[in-house]
């Protein structure tokens, strides 16, 4: 696959993509039926990565974009499996159930955190995989700030938008795929309590009960400092105090324990035949795995830019508006700006294949 990307009007779109029928139809009326441009779509597809329908950037109407022609044209028939995976559901669900499938077949790790089951499966880059965990503004400028430039070429905003947006739906995929697996009897997976002791390497699984006690404590003191577990995380500057008090009593409990942290994780294990093990293990997952989720960025991120500039036509009346940036503006500004400016969606999917390697 190479990186070609083109745009086409409706009339080169059906010209290059149609039977005769279609072609004379659409001669005709200058109409294209939505069941006659989701066959278009799919015949596209063949051929190509990406089929995005979307408005025109660049006027008015409606376009497609064309990304990442295929050296070799896919079969039509993965291409109408891949459509009828249903709107807004995942559309590489199978592989990520292959991928973890292989993955635990390989290891005796049974008990991970969701963002390690994604690193490990190789769905998550390392830029990706750290950056997800970055939430207080300090904390993601400093993290910004010694990045190679590669991954600045679309500015602070995008980038953070791209990190939370997309690492949120990796992680809910995952738990999604691994709950249909344990629906179906493939795996058995339960939710567990880590804990890491000072001094030791290996971490264990608390009993419930164990877990319980401390979670009750924790509880106690976020009531004791009146904070949230969202201002544990992201550190806002009114709670700094709070925040602080917390952490020190926290600290003092754990050590009192032997404990340094807890985290919550998931334990799976493998109940699948011998033969259906073999015959996932046979295909290359990772890289196929985050092409698609390239693509399902991309088409989700088309749809959150022109969701905000129908918004803002709605409010105008249906005239257009250009949006004037004000000096410093805030990571929100910068965002609504290039959706209305339609940027957004094309730096999205450059950062996204740039920070998760793709």
């Amino acid at each position: 696959m190479n990186e070609e990307r083109i745009m086409l009007i409706t009339k080169d779109f059906v010209e290059e993509f149609g039977n005769k029928k279609q072609k004379e139809v659409y001669s005709r009326t200058r109409k294209l039926p939505k069941n006659t441009r989701n066959a278009l779509i799919n015949e596209a597809k063949t051929g190509w990565n990406e089929v995005v329908f979307t408005k025109n950037p660049n006027g008015l109407g409606n376009v497609f974009i064309l990304s990442g022609k295929l050296n070799v044209k896919r079969d039509k028939m993965e291409v109408y499996n891949y459509q009828n995976c249903g709107q807004d559901q995942l559309p590489y669900k199978e592989d990520i159930r292959e991928a973890i499938l292989t993955y635990l077949s390989d290891t005796e790790e049974i008990t991970i955190t969701p963002r390690h089951l994604l690193r490990k499966l190789g769905i998550l880059d390392e830029v990706l995989f750290v950056a997800c965990r970055k939430f207080s503004a300090k904390e993601q400028k400093d993290y910004y700030n010694n990045l190679d430039e590669k991954y600045k070429v679309n500015g602070h905003a995008i980038f953070w938008d791209t990190v939370h947006i997309e690492y949120a739906r990796l992680e809910e995929n995952l738990e999604s795929v691994l709950k249909d697996m344990a629906k179906s009897k493939i795996i058995k997976i339960s939710n567990v309590t880590n804990v890491a002791y000072i001094g030791k390497r290996e971490h264990e699984t608390l009993h419930i009960l164990e877990a319980k006690k401390i979670d009750d404590f924790k509880c106690e003191l976020r009531e004791k400092y009146d904070v949230t577990p969202n201002e544990l995380l992201f550190k806002p500057k009114a709670k700094v105090k709070q925040i602080k008090g917390y952490k020190v009593e926290e600290k003092e409990f754990f050590e009192s324990l032997g404990i340094e942290y807890v985290y919550d994780a998931i334990a799976i294990y493998i109940n699948a035949t011998k033969k259906e093990i073999d015959w996932y293990k046979a295909r290359e997952l990772s890289k196929t795995i985050k092409q698609k989720h390239l693509q399902h960025a991309y088409e989700k991120a088309v749809k959150r830019e022109n969701k905000c500039k129908d918004m803002l036509l709605e409010q105008l009346g249906g005239r257009t508006k250009p949006l004037i940036l004000i000096d410093n503006p805030t990571n929100q500004e910068w965002i609504k700006y290039k959706k209305l400016n339609s940027t957004y969606a094309n730096e999205i999917h450059e950062t996204l294949k740039t920070i998760n390697n793709v």
